[in-house]
């Protein structure tokens, strides 16, 4: 039995998503940097797919997982905007901890 086309696209979907979040968050567009830039081609998706949801998980339970994700995905979406939220704010509010690290171990390998 071999995913469905669907399910392939869905996951396909996702991972770019989350790449791009990675962009995103690093703020890499604004160097014109994508997800294709980050490595993430058609062909790694594909092997990601092949070679570490179906040799972890058999093609039924893959099918299971995309279909519990897309009954829920309104609410996921929702979830991960305010878990997004609240640890950007949590970031924000220790910017001065980070930049103070980030300091010192660039003025130690000075």
């Amino acid at each position: 039995m071999t995913l469905k086309t669907e399910s392939r696209n869905i996951i396909t979907s996702e991972l770019k998503r989350r790449v791009e979040k990675i962009v995103d968050a690093l703020n890499l567009k604004t160097f014109g940097i994508t997800v294709y830039d980050m490595g993430v081609t058609d062909e790694l998706i594909s092997k990601v797919i092949d070679q570490a949801y179906l040799e972890v998980f058999t093609v039924e339970e893959v099918e299971e997982m995309v279909a519990f994700n897309q009954k829920f995905a309104d609410r996921t979406f929702v979830l991960e905007a305010k878990v997004e939220k609240m640890v950007g704010e949590a970031m924000e509010a220790n910017k001065d901890v980070v930049m103070e690290k980030v300091m010192k171990s660039q003025d130690s390998h000075e």
